[in-house]
């Protein structure tokens, strides 16, 4: 998308399960303050997973790059080490949410990279 080319690698239809890099932080300063909670794995997201063709086509309008289209016959290096299959699953991460009495400030993609696009915008302008 940044390479404005408008063409990206493999298909658009799965789900991405993203979180902000401070929400993740966040939470592991709390499972580590929390000796309540069980030892285990706990899964993590946001509230707002979506479809990459989804995210890539909001992330076009707000920086004005074309609308991407998707490639299924060109394999990017991550679809390449998959075997050609990125699964399709969403993640629920409410067990975390309520073992730890946590909810992500960044709830969607959108809130997430609203930061990044402004200071795309300040370097830019």
């Amino acid at each position: 998308l940044k390479q404005g080319t408008g063409v990206i690698a493999g298909r658009g239809d799965y789900t991405l399960n993203l979180i902000h890099r401070d929400d993740i932080v966040a939470l592991l300063i709390l499972a580590m303050q929390n000796t309540q909670a069980s030892s285990g794995i706990y899964n993590v997201a946001d509230q707002g997973a979506a479809q990459k063709a989804e995210v890539l086509a909001w992330l076009a309008q707000q920086t004005g790059q074309p609308l991407p289209t998707f490639d299924p016959n060109r394999r990017s290096s991550r679809l390449r080490r998959r075997s050609g299959h990125i699964p399709d699953r969403v993640i629920c991460s409410l067990q975390t949410r309520q073992a730890f009495d946590w909810q992500p400030f960044y709830r969607d993609y959108r809130m997430g990279y609203a930061g990044l696009l402004q200071g795309l915008e300040a370097s830019s302008g």
